[in-house]
């Protein structure tokens, strides 16, 4: 397996550093989160979603391949994934991610499954979907780069089985799907060795990260309210143990991308949960 960070967990660095940072700690690659900063924002300290240094979004992505390559080759980083917010009912907008992608020689592009909201009718959702990736299948297909739908909380393929089904019959050389077991703390959960027997050939991508259910004080009748939070890769309710167990009798031999939320010191994080997982 081969280890890689998701960008998005290091907003105040740009992205030369941030490849450097991944050197410096034994990191084999980076997974570029593609998503156009809001001006609005430009002015907010750095966060996840918010005020970001790097600053790789669709909008400029074809113009910063040239200086991504180079960091990325200085440092000996590989481009593991890129990750926008592209919909599985978007494909127009997976095919210029994907050419981008290929330049990059990166393999894996992320879509995401149709959220599930207010008044919203599964069925409805589930056919544009189903509707889109057959055009996106075909993009993979010219461009050599996988379209890899991530198991999300919230979406209408929250769980192994909901991905597995809503990608179906797709070749799996141009569908994929990314497992996600901090997500399926939230929603989802499914064991691991049947969760990676259910995405089969399909299993094209793992993100790294952890989450507890916790009680709160209320705001309801009730006297406490249970919500899920974000915990420490080795200490939240995923056992990465396990997991990994789970990977191995797969037989995936992919990327494992952190995406870890924890509040901690960026060469810290980095550091101990690298060593946490190869001790694995």
């Amino acid at each position: 397996m081969k280890y890689s960070v998701f960008s998005l967990i290091l907003p105040d660095l740009d992205f030369t550093e941030q490849v450097l940072l991944l050197k410096e700690t034994g990191w084999d690659g980076i997974e570029i989160r593609v998503a156009d900063l809001d001006p609005a924002k430009k002015s907010e300290p750095y966060s996840y979603w918010g005020n970001r240094r790097d600053g790789i979004g669709p909008s400029n992505l074809a113009s910063l391949v040239p200086s991504i390559k180079s960091a990325c080759s200085g440092a000996g980083i590989a481009v593991s994934a890129l990750a926008p917010y592209t919909m599985a009912n978007e494909p127009e907008k997976f095919f210029p991610l994907a050419q981008q992608a290929a330049r990059l020689d990166c393999k894996l592009v992320r879509i995401m499954a149709p959220w599930f909201g207010k008044d919203a009718r599964f069925e409805d959702l589930f056919a544009s979907a189903r509707d889109g990736l057959a055009i996106i299948a075909g993009y993979a297909g010219k461009t050599g780069v996988k379209a890899a739908l991530e198991i999300h909380m919230n979406g209408i393929a929250a769980s192994p089985s909901g991905a597995r089904r809503l990608v179906d019959g797709f070749n799996p050389e141009h569908i994929g799907i990314t497992l996600d077991p901090g997500n399926m703390v939230y929603e989802g959960f499914e064991q691991w060795p049947m969760a990676c027997q259910i995405l089969g050939p399909y299993l094209a991508h793992v993100h790294i990260k952890n989450a507890a259910w916790r009680k709160h004080s209320g705001e309801r009748e009730v006297p406490a309210l249970w919500k899920c939070e974000s915990a420490p890769v080795s200490e939240g309710y995923a056992n990465w143990s396990d997991v990994m167990g789970a990977l191995r009798l797969s037989g995936y031999a992919g990327w494992l991308s952190l995406e870890d939320f924890t509040s901690m010191p960026h060469r810290e994080k980095l550091v101990s949960i690298l060593t946490f997982l190869k001790s694995l």
